[in-house]
């Protein structure tokens, strides 16, 4: 199987990598910068630790003051984000690849140079109680974490990750710098660039940016107790929104995370889930909103990662007179369907299709290597043949291979659903 030369890793001795993917055909460059902490590692009495912590990263560093920061930021990158997730905090560029160097020097310095000034935290606590609030109001937020909350006991998953307004209040520059300084450390610290690369000459730019540490932590582990077995306890929640009309509603179903460590049924996955529920020509699609006229807008998907865990999930919206007809549609769909192989020949093609636009986009590929490479769920030797490995799989998936997860999967015991009903 021929290996792809183009992904290379660097370890340092003080543990930073480095990871690199040569995407020659895209004049843009994606990087991201990780640490292997997010909201699920906050401490107790300080919910929304890492949240803030990627907040007031934009708010100055010692080189910089806050509007230099921000003029630099808008200069060089074409756009710039930080997002804090369960288990990883991650600040991402993209860029014109001629301006990869300012912009990766400018993301180093907001990583380990930024300096919390105690009037901008003061003023970041109203943006992030704000997003608090408003997101406490989110009808769909909240249907979403009820159905994760039925699905999982303690996985990360289920941690919204925003925080509470009292253990806002207490965080403070210190805490802050103290925080800086344990999950930025280099062991717990992976950067990512991909697009028009040139590895050694990226690895000696960081070098110089980011100097080797003398002293080396450990990096952090991830431990976690696999309960894609565990039933739900409860199948079905409702609870009030703050619709006057609508009712929102997911439903899921856990997933064995070792399935998708084989590409194949990965694949057979991706292609089952159009036929299921992506796209105007899929089962819901058809039986819910063409023939009956129920909702506005329903769809299939599935989120997680290899190491935490799969959910497939179900996406609905109606008005609050035909949300239980389609629940029970739902539920009657999902475990009876009707799946033809003309249809399996379509969703297959256009899984296809997709796959081989996807490979010309450094952003796609820098996700993907984000989904592998921050826990190691798979080794660079093993990536580097994942380009072939993934278009034989989509080829070699069979109707029948398709028919076999659906059986394996769907059934009626496994799935939770949360129904978020309208306050008049």
């Amino acid at each position: 199987m021929k290996t792809d030369l183009s992904i290379r890793e660097t370890i340092r001795e003080d543990g930073l990598r480095i990871i690199t993917k040569d995407v020659t055909t895209d004049r843009k460059t994606s990087v991201s910068i990780t640490a292997r902490n997010g909201s699920a590692d906050d401490p107790p009495g300080l919910d929304g630790l890492h949240h803030f912590f990627e907040h007031m990263g934009f708010k100055g560093t010692k080189r910089r003051a806050l509007t230099t920061l921000k003029s630099n930021l808008e200069r060089y990158m074409l756009n710039f984000n930080a997002s804090t997730h369960n288990i990883r905090t991650t600040y991402e560029f993209q860029c014109h690849f001629k301006r990869i160097n300012e912009a990766t020097e400018i993301l180093l310095d907001l990583y380990t140079n930024s300096t919390y000034p105690e009037n901008e935290i003061e003023i970041e606590k109203n943006v992030v109680n704000t997003e608090i609030e408003t997101k406490a109001e989110n009808d769909n937020l909240n249907c979403y974490y009820g159905m994760m909350n039925l699905l999982w006991q303690n996985n990360p998953l289920k941690h919204r990750g925003t925080g509470k307004t009292q253990d806002i209040a207490k965080i403070n520059r210190d805490i802050l710098l103290n925080h800086r300084d344990i999950i930025h450390e280099p062991s717990n610290t992976v950067i990512i660039a991909c697009g028009k690369m040139a590895h050694d000459f990226f690895v000696c730019h960081i070098n110089n940016l980011f100097p080797i540490s003398k002293s080396y932590r450990a990096p952090k582990r991830l431990f976690l107790h696999d309960e894609t077995g565990i039933l739900p306890s409860d199948q079905l929640l409702k609870i009030g929104g703050t619709s006057k009309t609508m009712a929102e509603m997911y439903s899921g179903i856990k997933v064995d995370k070792n399935l998708f460590i084989d590409l194949k049924s990965d694949s057979a996955m991706s292609i089952l889930i159009r036929m299921l529920g992506t796209g105007m020509n899929s089962i819901l699609w058809n039986e819910i909103r063409e023939k009956r006229g129920l909702v506005y807008s329903i769809s299939m998907n599935q989120l997680g990662s290899t190491h935490l865990g799969k959910v497939i999930y179900v996406y609905a919206k109606a008005i609050q007179d035909n949300i239980d007809q389609v629940y029970d549609l739902v539920q009657k769909l999902l475990f009876n369907a009707d799946l033809h192989k003309s249809h399996f020949m379509n969703a297959k093609e256009l899984c296809i299709d997709a796959w081989e636009l996807s490979m010309d986009d450094s952003s796609l590929w820098r996700s993907l290597l984000e989904y592998d490479m921050i826990w190691q769920t798979s080794t660079i030797e093993e990536f580097s043949h994942y380009k072939s490995k993934l278009r034989k799989a989509l080829r070699d998936v069979r109707f029948e291979d398709v028919l076999r997860l659906y059986a394996e999967i769907f059934t009626p015991e496994k799935l939770a659903t949360c129904i978020i009903t309208p306050n008049p």
